[in-house]
């Protein structure tokens, strides 16, 4: 990984010409302390780091509070795919040991969602496997959920009872400790934890033999697709499909029994955007008989910087929400759905004063191929008026999963401390 960046690096330094159009087109930029510097002068330190090692606090600054959108690489007239290489200078940071103090607790992300899909889910109703079991079974289809996704379960249910209804032969891997590695490597810098997970996660999937990774993170999907065929000691002898694409695939008309009748507004993410899946949920969701799509503004709910800069999530997410509100109520819109489950999130503390729904692309098929609705427990758990409260609400379900309150304490006094529903 660290010669694929480093060469990633050298490339482009070798093209760029410093115009600054990766900078001047960044959608987190009014977020940073470099937001009144010249683009170009930006772009050319960030160059100057990875070139000679000259350290700024420009590039510092710039790159770790990334969203990983792509919207710099979009927008370079020298056809530079420039995130990678803002990548590779957060890597070259990390061997400087030059860090923000926020990535000390990222390797505690999956405690975090561990935890969060314990307060929702009984071990009784599960269904993935944290890791393939000593004796794992043949299957066509392994579908990776990652390791944020089990901690909104009713998403998952609904995905799982789609490809139950299809017939499809898969087994489904998350939670526990299994994870692509995005948050540790592109996301913060540190390259060995990321290879481990890479290998780790690679080697729990070949040990069923499939012929398909299925993904429904787009994180997921970009290093699956973008960086792991380029890393020699990973070797994929698999198909890899992001969840819509496929479903897209084995879904007929005659599967839909249930025209919906609603408009939604549908909302990409930031890596939707940067793998461009965003464009297969969209023909995806279409498919559904009675759904009108209007298309959501690009905005960034604050996920991804909040694992070097968590105070970029405070401010982010109350534009986010306050955007997402204004346009579903001037479409009039029935509905607002997330293709990211960190954006749902982030929505969730102000749905109860929203006169839509806040659903995924899931949930919707599922109700209009005529199968159950799962409760959206975290609609229910941010109407709690306190921690103590949503721990007596979720006790039954934590201490079946053998975890102790002050455990859960911990994680929902982190969580709490992020977010900023409005008021």
């Amino acid at each position: 990984m660290k010669d694929y960046y480093s060469d990633i690096a050298r490339q482009s330094v070798g093209r760029c010409d410093y115009c600054g159009n990766c900078i001047r087109n960044c959608l987190l930029l009014p977020q940073t302390p470099v937001k009144d510097c010249a683009p170009e002068d930006v772009i050319r330190k960030i160059m100057r780091f990875l070139n000679e090692g000259v350290v700024s606090e420009e590039a510092y600054q710039k790159i770790f509070r990334c969203s990983s959108c792509g919207a710099c690489s979009d927008s370079c007239p020298e056809g530079i795919d420039i995130l990678p290489a803002f990548e590779a200078a957060k890597m070259k940071f990390a061997e400087l040991g030059r860090l923000p103090e926020a990535v000390d607790s990222v390797k505690g992300i999956y405690t975090m969602w561990r935890v969060l899909s314990a307060l929702q889910t009984k071990p009784s109703e599960v269904r993935w496997l944290s890791k393939a079991p000593s004796r794992p079974r043949r299957t066509e289809n392994v579908v990776f959920l990652g390791c944020t996704l089990p901690a909104f379960p009713h998403t998952v249910f609904a995905f799982l009872d789609i490809l139950d209804r299809l017939g499809i032969d898969y087994i489904a891997l998350a939670g526990g400790e299994l994870c692509c590695g995005f948050p540790l490597g592109p996301a913060a810098g540190m390259v060995a934890e990321s290879e481990e997970k890479a290998r780790e996660l690679v080697a729990n999937m070949k040990a069923f033999s499939p012929k398909r990774v299925i993904l429904p993170c787009a994180g997921c999907y970009r290093l699956f697709t973008e960086l792991y065929p380029r890393l020699e000691f990973l070797e994929l002898d698999f198909e890899v499909q992001y969840y819509a694409e496929f479903l897209g695939e084995k879904l007929k008309s005659t599967d839909f029994t249930r025209p919906l009748g609603k408009q939604i507004v549908l909302q990409d993410s930031c890596m939707t955007r940067r793998t461009k899946v965003n464009k297969s949920v969209r023909k995806l969701v279409e498919k559904i008989p009675g759904v009108k799509v209007i298309s959501g503004q690009n905005i960034c709910c604050g996920g991804t910087p909040m694992l070097t800069f968590p105070q970029m999530a405070q401010n982010l997410s109350t534009a986010f929400i306050e955007t997402l509100i204004k346009e579903t109520l001037d479409t009039g819109s029935d509905c607002l759905t997330n293709i990211c489950q960190l954006c749902g999130m982030n929505f969730y503390p102000s749905m109860g004063k929203c006169p839509f729904d806040l659903k995924d692309v899931p949930t919707l098929i599922n109700e209009s191929i005529g199968d159950k609705e799962y409760e959206n427990k975290w609609e229910q758990y941010w109407k709690c008026k306190s921690i103590d409260e949503l721990i007596e609400v979720t006790r039954e379900n934590f201490e079946e999963n053998g975890l102790t309150e002050k455990e859960v304490r911990g994680i929902l006094t982190y969580m709490f401390h992020f977010t900023n529903p409005l008021s």
